[in-house]
């Protein structure tokens, strides 16, 4: 009888611990990365208006994090990231082609007020993290890793998204842009 009580006891506890481990009750967030997390999540919807020296302070303060800071505050961020491109993405295909015409042009208009501010600012502004120190084969290493960890459906919808938005910067004599943030307000590269 006591044995029988032990077990159904040590099963109760592992079951408790179990499942307060998949459910992130013993993760530990470091202080610093709970705060940015606190911001970006305070923020993520009016990211893209916000003034380019704003939306540097908190790049600059992401870059300040250690290695394994930044890895732990960027894991979190991207299914928010995901979830926000998709319903950004979504929104936009829902709209009539008048609409979305004008989306596309108010877009590229902050997009490229941006790329001006860079260039009276002597390029300052442009960011890449450590990939100017980067071999061409560690950049498309990492290209490969953070596509691997979208899902296929958010590649169609954005890989289509920005066709159309190069289709439009091209009838302006614009040129075509790269990636998630220089479609969405980040600059891109070109």
């Amino acid at each position: 009888m006591k044995n029988h009580k032990l077990a159904i006891s040590a099963v109760v506890i592992t079951l408790v611990v179990g499942v307060g481990w998949a459910m992130g009750f013993f993760e530990k967030t470091d202080p610093q990365v709970a705060e940015l997390q606190q911001l970006r999540d305070e923020n993520i919807q009016k990211m893209d208006q916000m003034p380019e020296e704003q939306r540097r302070g908190f790049r600059d303060r992401v870059e300040q994090l250690s290695p394994e800071q930044r890895q732990q505050f960027f894991d979190s961020s991207r299914e928010r990231f995901q979830t926000m491109m998709l319903n950004r993405v979504d929104e936009f295909f829902a709209l009539p082609p008048e609409e979305q015409q004008k989306k596309l042009d108010d877009m590229i208009d902050r997009m490229e007020e941006r790329r001006k501010q860079r260039e009276a600012n002597g390029g300052e502004g442009r960011r890449g993290g450590n990939r100017g120190n980067m071999t061409p084969g560690q950049r498309d290493q990492r290209s490969k890793e953070r596509l691997d960890r979208t899902t296929p459906e958010l590649r169609a919808k954005v890989d289509r998204f920005r066709d159309m938005l190069n289709d439009r910067r091209e009838e302006r004599g614009l040129d075509p842009v790269r990636g998630f943030r220089g479609m969405f307000g980040g600059g891109g590269r070109r």
